[in-house]
């Protein structure tokens, strides 16, 4: 989704077709990609090559997920707006309609590449309650922009590119977007911590089964630079013995006394060659300017007698009397051991790369540790491309293939976020929880939420034309959590109460401590009141009532909840932890009076009617509420009637936003409901 901060705009001031040019970042598996040159791309990139350069050369780079992207652009691409339309009809609030891309949008080349993104639907509302400009919806291949705040056909067409991009990124397995709001932010940073306990993992067990691979690199290691140290050792002797006037090779001297600053005379080994080390390096800078009464000269033997002496105590005795027997040059040895080095590194590769990893990702948690929800957003990748999409669109063929996409990214490359998580819908003392989404499973701006203490009612749970079996469920577990929470804090209620125990269940599931409960404020409850409704709703989608006394009632709701979720990918599994899953049996526990509390359910039941056209679910709602209300007066010891006065609930139907008789649009006349 793309957010929008401050414009309160609507289309107004344009009054022709917008022209553009088109940019966007596909990748290997794009139809017609230029392959050749990609396979070029791979090599210098194993040769070492920088990343612009290879881009500059083949038109490829890698995203900050290591996958191969290019850009595709056409400069006949069109994008037609009707405007005169526009400020006619979606002007007036409450509209929406619908097309398909191709309608609006002439691009060749895209559509060439991905034939299918024509036949996306593209939808055009008019609501300024959803602050977002535009949306892309995978599971139905929908795209969404909202005119109430594109200030012109021009950001209109800007927007289209973004959420194109994201299509394009869901069809490739590319990198996706994501959503600005807690539970995202949450869920994200909870990834990249997990993927820093991966990776450590992995590494860790990867130096655990390949001991001996890394003793003998170490060992190589460490011989090659005994061996480098022993040619400079070697050749300094020659200095003095050959009776070289000293002067005439100080250049070559002060080279081979580089290895004083080296990593056999670094920190870790602490005794006195590295303080005599870090003498020598130091003396050096006393050397004489000229060599007046020959004092250069007795300078350079002085110190060439102490360098030569400091290499040699610094070789192992056994390894320097190896190198001393063996008839070949110093300089060969020198290579010979490095080139035995280099191999024995190259079979611990993988720990390094797992290492680096490690560090890459560290770093990026470290970078995000306090972010906001809306910083976690901008920073996801597929995001931070979906705006450079936007950025790059009117660059020219050449200045595109001269300019390096990551000069276009908004934000530094290493707090790239590559992927994403899901979200939900709460509202708190009239404060959103879940911002509203238009989600995936239907165009479902918003199924419906829950409002905590209001004047009139505990709890006020609002449907609206788009709420269904669902919406009442999920809500209901917002509702039951916040009840067992003003429960515990409530000090007229026996410490040794079910219903005491049964929220010191819950935070123990959520693997908090309930004094941390407390102290947490509505957004930082945000996750776990959305893990408890969501494991709610799937306990009664699962639930096996077959020896249940209101088994049709149970069985119902099953059947509706397997209907609406024909999949649960974007939900939360419930945990198969039985503490919570034996909570749930005890909190829809039928062995309770089922007459007394007539009135309340046949109140709940009426409310629900009239914001929801099927009787039935009303009906079964109301029972399921009912009997989880008397189970939780009986876990607090006391009547129904306390809690359902203690906890008063109330349904309403919100006024659709989007819906309105009579409206049309050229091209495609579609009334939708949302």
């Amino acid at each position: 989704m793309y957010p929008l901060l401050l414009l309160k705009k609507v289309f107004y001031n344009l009054n022709k077709m917008e022209k553009a040019k088109y940019n966007l970042f596909v990748s290997a598996n794009a139809k017609y990609a230029p392959l050749e040159q990609l396979e070029k791309a791979k090599n210098l990139a194993e040769s070492g090559e920088l990343d612009k350069d290879i881009h500059k050369e083949t038109g490829w780079f890698q995203g900050k997920d290591n996958k191969w992207m290019f850009e595709i652009s056409d400069n006949k691409a069109e994008f037609h707006v009707h405007m005169e339309t526009v400020r006619k009809e979606l002007f007036q609030k409450d509209s929406a309609y619908v097309y398909t891309v191709k309608d609006l949008l002439s691009h060749p080349t895209l559509f060439m590449v991905y034939p299918h993104l024509q036949w996306f639907k593209l939808y055009i509302i008019n609501n300024p309650r959803f602050e977002y400009k535009g949306s892309f919806t995978e599971k139905d291949s929908r795209i969404i922009l909202n005119a109430a705040h594109l200030a012109s056909g021009e950001e209109a067409l800007s927007t289209l590119l973004h959420e194109l991009q994201h299509a394009v990124q869901h069809h490739e397995g590319l990198s996706s977007g994501s959503n600005p709001n807690v539970t995202t932010a949450e869920a994200t940073k909870a990834l990249i911590s997990e993927k820093v306990s991966s990776s450590a993992r992995a590494a860790n067990e990867w130096v655990l089964n390949n001991s001996a691979l890394i003793d003998s690199a170490s060992k190589a290691r460490d011989i090659a630079r005994y061996a480098s140290l022993y040619s400079s050792y070697i050749r300094l002797a020659s200095y003095i013995h050959s009776g070289t006037k000293l002067t005439s090779v100080c250049n070559h001297i002060r080279r081979e006394a580089a290895q004083l600053s080296g990593s056999l005379f670094s920190a870790e080994y602490e005794d006195s060659r590295r303080d005599e080390a870090m003498q020598l390096d130091i003396d050096w800078y006393n050397l004489p300017r000229s060599n007046y009464n020959n004092k250069r000269e007795q300078f350079l033997q002085s110190f060439i007698l102490r360098l030569a002496d400091l290499y040699s105590k610094r070789i192992p005795p056994h390894i320097l009397q190896e190198f001393a027997d063996d008839a070949r040059k110093p300089s060969t040895i020198k290579i010979n051991k490095q080139n035995e080095s280099f191999k024995r590194n190259n079979d611990i590769a993988p720990l390094k790369e797992l290492n680096e990893k490690t560090a890459e990702l560290e770093s990026l948690r470290k970078a995000h540790l306090q972010a906001s929800p809306l910083d976690i957003y901008f920073h996801t990748e597929g995001e931070v491309w979906a705006r450079a999409t936007q950025k790059r669109a009117n660059l020219s063929d050449s200045d595109r293939s001269e300019s390096y996409p990551y000069t276009s990214v908004d934000v530094e490359k290493h707090k790239i976020i590559p992927s994403p998580p899901t979200d939900a819908n709460v509202r708190w003392n009239n404060l959103e929880l879940f911002s509203p989404e238009i989600d995936g499973t239907i165009i479902n701006i918003n199924k419906g939420y829950v409002e905590f203490s209001n004047n009139n009612a505990f709890a006020k749970i609002i449907l609206n034309s788009a709420s269904d079996a669902s919406t009442i469920i999920h809500e209901a577990g917002h509702i039951f959590l916040e009840m067992y929470s003003e429960l515990n804090k409530d000090t007229s209620i026996d410490s040794n109460s079910a219903a005491r125990e049964n929220f010191k269940k819950i935070t123990e599931w959520f693997g908090i401590s309930e004094q941390k409960w407390f102290s947490m404020n509505h957004l930082e409850k945000e996750p776990y009141h959305e893990k408890f409704a969501c494991a709610f709703e799937d306990y009664i989608k699962t639930k096996d009532s077959q020896e249940h006394p209101l088994a049709s009632v149970f069985n119902n709701f099953k059947n509706w909840l397997t209907t609406i979720y024909q999949t649960v990918n974007a939900r939360f599994k419930m945990s198969k932890d039985e503490k919570i899953h034996d909570l749930f049996e005890e909190l829809t526990n039928t062995d309770i009076d089922q007459t007394h509390s007539s009135e309340f359910k046949a109140s709940i039941a009426k409310q629900i009617s009239e914001s929801l056209p099927s009787d039935s679910v009303a009906e079964a709602s109301a029972t399921i509420l009912d009997i989880c209300y008397q189970n939780i007066a009986k876990q607090a010891n006391k009547t129904p009637k306390q809690i359902e006065e203690l906890f008063t609930l109330r349904f309403e139907k919100e006024n659709d936003s989007i819906h309105k008789e009579g409206i049309t649009f050229p091209k495609k006349k579609v009334k939708i409901t949302i």
